[in-house]
Parts: structure tokens; C-alpha cells; sequence
């Protein structure tokens, strides 16, 4: 990855995060931040953030970098804080290149088209998803003219493109996901934007899908709702 994207990615986080742009650049980072209601690890290249209350913070100013990103690790810690469940535990992945689109597909931008997208795909993918969020849609068309993948992106802090993708149940397995997101990858580039992923740790599908499109794993999220 180019040292450039690198940086950008950096940035884009340390502001997402709240922290001063800097903060997640030199060697090898560790920004604590006293958060109450939720204890969440963000690990970046060699930087990483962990946010939580005092308690929290003080057990986990031990870990090695790669214990922060244990669910497990963060609910037991959780649980000497009055308990707690996993909120979500995710991949984070990211490209600065452009991706090779095989023919010459058909692709629509109205929602109309996603809406019968969505009609056939799991509560849970929809969830993940989160296409009503995007501030870019693309829809990819079968040759029937049927709506069978979307993909689209959200612009976070001017800099990042967070993609995701959704394929109807009976079009799986067929390329029209991964069609639908080299569409979106190369647009997040036209517009100047890093692309990123974000995929469940268990979600080997996706993590798939960002592979082939070249997409690089750099670090992960982790966070759990405290329950007091």
C-alpha cells in the first residue's frame, strides 16, 4: 500500500475517533480514551485505539496489540464492569487502485432497483449492508433487466469510502457481487476517495470478495455495549 493511502487512513480514523490528526502517526501508537457506557478497540497498521472506562483502560494498558482484538478478551472484561454484549467485531480493509470490470454489465442507480434487491436477502445481510445509508448506489442488472447485486459506498471524514455489497439470494455464487463492487471501488477512486471494506471477522464471504478485489486487511474494530 502507498505510503500516502497509509497516511489518509490514519488521519481520516484519528478524526473519526475524535482525536487530534496526529495521533495515530510514528511508532507504533496507543491512544487511550475515557469513554463510559462501552468499551471498543480500533487496531490500524501498528497504531491502536482503545476507548472505555477507567477500569477498562487500566486492564487493558497490559495487552499485547493483538489481544485487543479478542470478542472474548473485551466481554470478560466487560463482565468486571457489570457486563456487557458484543456489539460487533469486524475486518478493516482498504485499496488505492482501480480494479478490471469483465464486460460490459448493466447497472441502475434507483432505488426502486435496490429496494428488489433487498426483497431477497436475509434481515441479517440487509443489517450489514446498510445500503439506505450510502451516499453512492450501483445496482447491477442481469441480462433479464432483474436487479441482482447493489453495491455503494458512505464518504467518511472527506478522505475514506467505506463499500459495501448485497446479492439476492437466487443470484449468488454468480460474480454479480463482486461486479457490483469493482463498479463501486472504481468510483470511490474517480472521486479522489481511499476505498475501505468492512467485514465481519466471520464473515468469510466478504473478506472473499474484498480479496479478490485486491483489498488489504489492515487492521480490525472491536467493540462491546457495557451493560451499567
Amino acid at each position: 500500500m502507498d505510503p500516502n493511502t497509509e497516511a489518509i487512513i490514519r488521519l481520516a480514523w484519528a478524526r473519526r475517533l475524535g482525536l487530534a490528526d496526529e495521533a495515530l502517526l510514528g511508532k507504533k501508537p496507543r491512544v487511550s480514551v475515557v469513554r463510559e457506557g462501552a468499551i471498543t478497540t480500533v487496531r490500524l497498521f501498528d497504531a491502536a485505539v482503545i476507548a472505555g472506562p477507567q477500569r477498562a483502560l487500566d486492564e487493558m494498558a497490559t495487552w499485547s496489540h493483538d489481544a485487543l482484538a479478542h470478542p472474548r478478551s473485551l466481554l470478560d472484561l466487560a463482565r468486571a464492569c457489570g457486563g456487557g454484549r458484543l456489539l460487533g467485531s469486524a475486518t478493516l480493509s482498504y485499496a488505492d487502485h482501480t480494479v478490471d470490470i469483465a464486460g460490459d454489465p448493466l447497472v441502475g442507480d434507483d432505488p426502486e432497483l435496490l429496494a428488489a434487491v433487498e426483497q431477497d436477502t436475509p434481515a441479517d445481510d440487509r443489517a450489514e449492508a446498510a445500503m439506505p445509508d450510502l451516499d453512492r448506489l450501483f445496482v447491477v442488472l442481469d441480462d433479464d433487466e432483474t436487479p441482482v447485486a447493489a453495491s455503494g459506498y458512505a464518504i467518511q471524514e472527506g478522505l475514506l469510502a467505506h463499500l459495501t455489497v448485497l446479492t439476492r439470494l437466487t443470484a449468488r455464487r454468480r460474480g454479480f457481487g463482486t461486479t457490483a463492487a469493482r463498479i463501486a471501488t472504481n468510483d470511490t477512486y474517480d472521486e479522489g476517495l481511499v476505498a475501505g471494506w468492512r467485514a465481519g471477522k466471520d464473515n468469510r464471504a466478504s473478506r472473499a470478495i474484498a480479496a479478490r478485489l485486491g483489498y488489504v486487511e489492515v487492521g480490525d474494530r472491536t467493540a462491546v455495549l457495557l451493560f451499567s
